[in-house]
């Protein structure tokens, strides 16, 4: 199943609705169940008796039979990622690229549980971190490196059309001829290979004392509160 963040925290906040019209006990119950399974993910393994008793019915939900989810378009929060693998016992992975590379970028491995990643780049392509010093990431950065994700090879377009302008801002082609794209996204590359999206330039707002908040994470925060149905961030600057 592939779907953007926005269908999955729709499911997770119509499931967990679901758990608190639940008795004391069921409640309870399933708290237990999940947390214990949560446990278990975290060290690699599963729990087949939860998922039999406990998950089976919230399964059902997708049919029963999803073997994993695909998820891309907009930053998934470690809370839905979490709750989707538990509750729907199978892994969810998180792709990332842009219709200027036709798609392609990274992609997480199936046997990867960890949230917030989105794994490593796919064969089409090269990935790099490009120094953003405004905002405090640089590619020397420690423990991991950190920068603007710019991504280079076959599958990057050509341009956009007659916008020659925008062209020479985005786009540059290196002294081997291959083809870059200036993504506009912050990234990490972890010591494993895999990028992890931690800001994006253009979703910044600067605050008064200086300080650069990121919309995107404070609507993906709000979203999950279960008296918010949809929200937009807006800053007038």
């Amino acid at each position: 199943m592939a779907a953007v963040p926005e269908i999955m925290d729709r499911i997770y906040k119509n499931v967990m609705s679901k758990v608190q019209e639940m008795n004391v006990f069921q409640r309870t119950l399933f708290k237990l169940g999940y947390d214990y399974k949560l446990e278990q993910i975290k060290k690699g393994y599963d729990a087949p008796l939860c998922n039999v008793i406990l998950f089976k019915k919230v399964k059902a939900l997708l049919g029963g039979n999803v073997r994993m989810m695909l998820c891309g378009g907009a930053p998934l929060s470690p809370q839905t990622q979490r709750f989707m693998n538990i509750c729907f016992c199978c892994p969810v992975g998180q792709g990332y690229g842009l219709t200027e590379t036709c798609g392609a970028g990274t992609i997480t491995e199936v046997s990867d549980y960890s949230t917030g990643r989105v794994g490593a780049p796919l064969t089409c392509c090269e990935i790099k971190l490009r120094d953003w010093v405004e905002g405090g990431y640089r590619n020397q950065d420690k423990p991991h490196p950190r920068g603007e994700i710019v991504i280079g090879g076959p599958n990057v377009s050509m341009g956009y059309f007659k916008n020659e302008e925008r062209n020479l801002e985005d786009f540059y082609v290196d002294e081997n001829g291959q083809r870059w794209f200036c993504t506009g996204d912050i990234g990490e590359f972890h010591s494993d290979g895999c990028l992890q999206i931690i800001d994006r330039k253009k979703d910044l707002v600067k605050l008064q004392a200086g300080e650069y908040v990121s919309l995107g994470k404070v609507e993906a925060a709000l979203k999950n509160c279960p008296f918010i149905d949809n929200i937009c961030a807006y800053a007038n600057r």
